[in-house]
């Protein structure tokens, strides 16, 4: 039988250990509280009163929790539309409208959305989304690594992904060897 330590921890850096603790000690007097699992309105409701340990996690500011709320939706809404995508071959292809890059703007990184034929056309989104994919398999098995029926799965994916990587990464740092000699050659006052 399958027993979990209460060693809560997380892999969400913007929460403390400590709070995170303190969350989940209180959601599982909860789930004992009510006999069964516990429903995101439930949680809500027993959060709602200041001297619950999860008062501070949410956002009672109703102005900035709408805000939150409409940037949600506003994700919602472009993950929710789907087009599809023709390449070269003629394959075609379900997938969303826009998807999630990152664009320097004075200096600055920014998530935007951008459709999906753009990013598809452009060499340094093409390669963020490939990044974003491999993260996000790595990611899924370590969120399935309790369940060691999956394990022959969950190894194979990730031998897959660290072999992709290398395939991936090999010719940028090839190419980025090529630019640091092409500009310690012009420093030297060497032209091409």
């Amino acid at each position: 039988m399958a027993r979990m330590m209460n060693d809560y921890h997380t892999d969400f850096p913007a929460i403390p250990v400590a709070k995170v603790r303190r969350y989940a000690r209180e959601l599982n007097r909860l789930e004992e509280q009510y006999g069964r699992g516990l429903r995101a309105k439930e949680i809500v409701n027993e959060a709602r009163p200041r001297k619950s340990p999860l008062h501070d996690y949410f956002e009672w500011n109703k102005e900035k929790a709408a805000e939150k709320y409409l940037l949600q939706q506003a994700r919602t809404l472009v993950a929710v539309i789907r087009v599809t995508v023709v390449d070269n071959d003629g394959r075609k292809t379900p997938a969303r409208a826009m998807v999630s890059v990152i664009i320097k703007e004075k200096g600055r990184k920014l998530h935007v959305f951008e459709r999906h034929d753009k990013v598809l056309d452009d060499p340094d989104f093409r390669s963020q989304r490939v990044d974003t994919a491999l993260n996000e398999l790595e990611a899924w098995c370590k969120r399935w690594e309790v369940h060691r029926e999956l394990e022959p799965l969950r190894k194979t994916i990730l031998g897959l992904v660290v072999q992709e990587r290398r395939r991936l990464l090999e010719p940028k740092k090839l190419r980025g060897e090529i630019d640091d000699i092409r500009h310690q050659l012009e420093l030297a006052g060497v032209k091409l």
